[in-house]
């Protein structure tokens, strides 16, 4: 080995080329630098005679640059004092989600992955509505990768607003903006006879048929109407959502407020109105089976007067 290291002179080659030789370190050409030590002196000399003996996989050469391959297989052995010439670790493989040719194609399920292989994950897994009223939400079938339950938005205590606030699909039960509408009848008249206040409905004649036979608001909101409370010129009373009473008599008052159409949150029913020629009485009822029978007994349908509640 000593002749071999002998200078083209005769002379022998430096005791640092020796040790480079002896303990196999190659890193870049120590008999041309004079900066071997910083460039071979990392961790361990074992680190050194990886990179000059055997070559490295991410090599490209004797410059020991890091290549850009895609192979990833290790270089080839270089002499003594070289960086190997294998190609680089750096290029990819088949992959089993994803775009791409190596993409195996799936249907789309909830699990963060595109499984159809189109670049979107979890898409078009569809979406549920749930809850009633307020509470009425849509939310995705999937969120975040996991499916996901639809969830109604939380109930809110009910008020006195013409609105289903806490959910259950009725209008401001419960809150007391609704008052009881009585009904009496008085057989000397034949008159039916309608009033919020219990001592009028058994005053002057009138006997009870039912107490809060249907109730009407006692304040004025957004979808409610006045249901006003005439006294004819002929005698006895109508029931009207006309201020002017239709031209039949003078006005009293409103009885309260009505809906004009059916409540959006229901509890809600029409308010029949019919009327019996001759004795000139108008009756009003919430029963269809009762505006049948009056029907029977001669009375004539004239329409619903609005839409008015069974409950507080």
């Amino acid at each position: 080995m000593l002749s071999s290291l002998r200078r083209a002179g005769g002379g022998h080659a430096p005791i640092v080329a020796l040790a480079a030789v002896a303990f196999g370190l190659g890193c870049g050409d120590v008999f041309h630098s004079t900066d071997w030590q910083s460039r071979c002196e990392p961790e361990s000399l074992d680190d050194c005679e990886a990179r000059g003996g055997a070559g490295v996989a991410n090599g490209s050469g004797a410059s020991g640059h890091v290549g850009a391959g895609a192979s990833g297989a290790t270089g080839a052995d270089g002499p003594a004092g070289s960086v190997g010439s294998g190609s680089s670790g750096a290029g990819a493989g088949a992959t089993t989600s994803g775009v791409g040719a190596g993409c195996v194609a799936s249907a789309e399920v909830c699990n963060a992955v595109d499984d159809d292989c189109d670049g979107q994950i979890d898409e078009e897994l569809g979406d549920t509505t749930c809850g009633i009223g307020p509470c009425q939400v849509t939310q995705q079938n999937c969120m975040g990768g996991k499916p996901h339950a639809c969830t109604p938005a939380p109930p809110q205590p009910e008020a006195c607003n013409f609105a289903d606030d806490d959910c259950d699909g009725d209008c401001d039960e419960a809150a007391g903006c609704r008052n009881g509408v009585h009904r009496s009848y008085s057989n000397s008249t034949g008159e039916h006879f309608y009033s919020i206040d219990i001592n009028e409905a058994q005053c002057c004649g009138f006997t009870l048929e039912f107490a809060n036979f249907f109730y009407v608001y006692g304040v004025q909101l957004p979808g409610l109407a006045p249901l006003y409370r005439c006294a004819l010129f002929a005698g006895k009373h109508l029931l009207t959502q006309d201020a002017g009473c239709e031209g039949a008599g003078s006005l009293e008052g409103p009885l309260g407020y009505v809906g004009s159409a059916p409540a959006p949150c229901g509890g809600n029913l029409p308010l029949y109105r019919l009327v019996l020629p001759g004795p000139n009485d108008h009756f009003y009822t919430t029963s269809l089976s009762e505006h049948d029978t009056a029907i029977g007994l001669g009375y004539l349908d004239e329409g619903i007067t609005g839409y008015v509640w069974q409950s507080p």
